[in-house]
């Protein structure tokens, strides 16, 4: 929240101008360019989806695709992964499903083809500050299957050096080790 001494040194009608624009936008997706300018003035909550599979080895796989070109994190690896709008409804605290609409569509298909096998499982939310700005974001996996016609499977074993290019985004690579883990508990009925 500002106050109004941070406001003082706004001038009146620069101030004005700007909470009268504000008015105009809707709640809900809006321009890129903007909504890059308010999320480094304001802590933007996301949902991070984790594909996972295990393979015919046993090992566990994580399902990357790459950023485009005019993102902060442009040409990176990342997991799918949304912000949640003012406009998603709410039926109850744990609600992302209009979130997870955007990320799985309507038959559990993620945008990379593979098929989404259950439901999502949340695993954690976290803090923490961005190339893009502040993020509160709870984390979830959810096992998949097929092949991805955009992206590519990889390996845990020698996550995220086995990446290659640009690497993966600095804060998927902290996190994703640790979905992976709840992941395997899950998988082998470890009480994590």
């Amino acid at each position: 929240m500002i106050n109004s001494s941070e406001t003082a040194a706004i001038q009146p009608a620069t101030l004005e101008q700007v909470l009268a624009f504000m008015d105009t936008v809707e709640p809900g997706k809006f321009d890129y360019d903007l909504f890059l300018k308010l999320a480094k003035r304001l802590t933007q909550a996301t949902i991070e989806l984790v594909p996972l599979r295990t393979n015919e080895s046993g090992q566990t796989e994580v399902l990357l695709t790459r950023r485009p070109p005019n993102d902060p994190w442009g040409y990176e690896w990342h997991v799918p992964g949304t912000i949640l709008l003012a406009g998603d409804e709410v039926t109850h605290p744990k609600d992302y499903s209009q979130a997870f609409g955007r990320l799985l569509g309507e038959n559990g298909e993620l945008k990379s083809g593979v098929q989404a096998v259950g439901d999502p499982v949340e695993v954690a939310t976290e803090r923490r500050i961005t190339r893009r700005g502040p993020e509160l974001s709870v984390l979830h996996y959810v096992r998949v299957v097929g092949e991805p016609v955009v992206g590519s499977f990889f390996a845990m074993d020698g996550f995220p050096g086995n990446v290659p290019g640009r690497g993966v985004i600095e804060h998927h690579a902290d996190f994703i080790p640790r979905v992976v883990a709840r992941y395997e508990a899950d998988r082998l009925g470890i009480q994590a």
